[in-house]
């Protein structure tokens, strides 16, 4: 067989003509003969930290000889059996040799031993130590918003409330001139318009309920004039209002892991921390709304289930 010369096969061990196993994850994956477009492709995307600049050593078959094989002929380790005793002797040059590989029976060594060298840790360079650290960001931005998302069932009642509200004035352009013009009489400027939510982005509903807060007065005056059907009630108020206090920390961290570029792992630990912290001391506060409770008490316990135990996985 030919040698293979890419940096690839430092990384993956041919099982077929045309199949490859991955050193990492044992994903196999499969090759052309004449191109590793798609092994290069894998290593890149799912081991990111790997060093493709250059090969450590030549990756010879299993037919070539291999030094760290003792059923090879290469004079550097050769290990001779007597009939008689059934021990095993080995050359003065073996001695040179790790303790671990004069101690391995020969029927135990497997012929590719001299990969696994490529497998020790190298120096992550600082675009790859950069690579990592906004992967992490992504990762705890994400986690920030399933567990946001799955609290938010908690004032569901109250959000397709203000949901539906927000849609009508959205439909209805003689709602949103009404709306306007409510905030021009009141003394509104500049004239804000509602937002809605998006289902995938919790941080809309924060802003959703924040603008709605903000105006309380043109949207009720505007929906006595308009005879609109669906009503809030006081204590919806209060879930809105407490809702964005609550909500605003977990907004003010999500901006920060999102648009800063220097946020290292370091810095989401000390985030996530802070989370914990806030999470923990709502929790000792009397909420006389039973609504608002059930939510800091569920999102108390999704922070301390996934952030909980981040900083000693990190470390």
């Amino acid at each position: 067989m030919n040698r293979k010369t890419s940096v690839i096969w430092d990384y993956f061990t041919v099982i077929e003509s045309d199949k490859a196993k991955c050193g990492f994850y044992k994903t196999v994956l499969k090759f052309n003969q004449s191109s590793t477009t798609n092994l290069l492709r894998h290593i890149k995307s799912k081991h990111p930290t790997t060093d493709l600049s250059k090969r450590s050593r030549p990756n010879f078959d299993v037919e070539e000889n291999n030094p760290d094989d003792p059923s090879s002929n290469n004079g550097n380790l050769s290990a001779s059996t007597s009939s008689n005793s059934g021990v095993v002797s080995t050359s003065t040059s073996n001695r040179d040799r790790s303790p671990l590989l004069r101690r391995q029976p020969s029927s135990s060594i497997c012929p590719q031993q001299c990969q696994i060298s490529n497998y020790f840790s190298k120096p992550i360079t600082a675009s790859k130590r950069q690579l990592i650290d906004q992967q992490t960001c992504y990762m705890l931005a994400h986690s920030l918003n399933l567990i946001v998302q799955s609290s938010l069932d908690q004032i569901k009642e109250t959000r397709v409330k203000v949901k539906s509200i927000v849609e009508y004035f959205k439909r209805s352009t003689l709602a949103t001139e009404k709306l306007n013009q409510m905030q021009e009489q009141l003394g509104y400027s500049p004239v804000h318009t509602l937002i809605q939510d998006v289902v995938t982005r919790w941080n809309s509903t924060f802003h959703m309920f924040q603008r709605f807060f903000e105006l309380k007065s043109p949207i009720l005056s505007s929906l006595a004039d308009l005879n609109y059907d669906v009503s809030l009630t006081s204590d919806d108020w209060q879930i809105i209002s407490k809702s964005c206090n609550i909500l605003k920390q977990f907004e003010e961290i999500t901006f920060e892991m999102s648009s800063e570029k220097g946020v290292t792992i370091s810095k989401t630990i000390l985030f996530t921390q802070a989370l914990i912290n806030f999470c923990n001391k709502l929790m000792t506060q009397h909420q006389t709304i039973p609504c608002i409770d059930s939510f800091i008490h569920k999102l108390t316990e999704e922070t301390n289930k996934i952030f909980g135990q981040l900083e000693k996985d990190m470390l």
